[in-house]
């Protein structure tokens, strides 16, 4: 097990110019706050030219549920 977390990075996949490049790097998951994780997942994959970058997302996860919703991409 490598840390991730599998609702979340296919999230991540969704949004990929490449989907099948996505490469899990780290994944770290803060305390509780208001029911919910923040997670940040940092990941590499071919952008729209082909060349593998480094990424990060931003996102949250459920305590209750374990539902996760990806915010952000940079």
């Amino acid at each position: 097990m490598n840390g991730a977390h599998w609702e979340f990075n296919d999230l991540i996949r969704s949004r990929l110019d490449d989907p099948r490049s996505f490469q899990h790097d780290t994944t770290r998951i803060e305390p509780v706050a208001e029911g919910r994780h923040r997670i940040v997942v940092d990941f590499r994959a071919k952008d729209a030219f082909g060349e593998v970058v480094r990424s990060r997302a931003y996102g949250w996860v459920t305590q209750a549920t374990c539902n996760a919703r990806l915010t952000e991409i940079e």
